[in-house]
């Protein structure tokens, strides 16, 4: 069996510890401008970019965008709240990363979330310098960048 090149990773519940920040940052940044979400509709939405999730369940409307952005503004300030009091990796991530890389074996990680929030959970996990060769964040872009320093 030959070695892959390259081997990607998602971030929350795959290789980050998922203890709910996300669904609940989500939930209440919702229900702060008026909408509700039922765990459902949470499951859904994992692993899609937060800013495409926000549009599938706010309605129509003719200020649907402004009120993703603002809503998408609060999601953020909620989760970083939460991050900002500790994420854990899920055990043995980091050293499967490193011994990946050992072998060649080019190391990313994908994720629904935008590229700030990544950079601060890699830096709170140590992730941020040399632990893995790329990240790709939801972004419009749809580039693959370096992770976060």
């Amino acid at each position: 069996m030959s070695t892959p090149s390259l081997v990607v990773f998602d971030l929350a519940g795959t290789t980050v510890r998922d203890t709910g920040q996300v669904s609940d940052a989500l939930t209440i940044a919702l229900r702060n401008h008026g909408l509700e979400i039922t765990p459902a509709q949470l499951g859904l939405l994992r692993g899609a970019s937060k800013r495409e999730a926000l549009l599938r369940v706010i309605p129509e409307g003719p200020d649907r965008l402004g009120r993703a952005a603002k809503i998408y503004v609060d999601f953020r300030e909620q989760l970083l709240a939460r991050f900002a009091r500790g994420v854990d990796p899920i055990d043995g991530a980091r050293e499967i990363f490193e011994r990946l890389r050992a072998r060649g074996v080019r190391v990313a990680l994908a994720t629904g979330f935008d590229r700030s929030i990544v950079g601060v959970l890699l830096r709170s996990l140590g992730w941020h310098e040399g632990v893995v060769d790329a990240v790709v964040p939801a972004t419009r872009s749809g580039r693959v960048a370096p992770p976060p320093t």
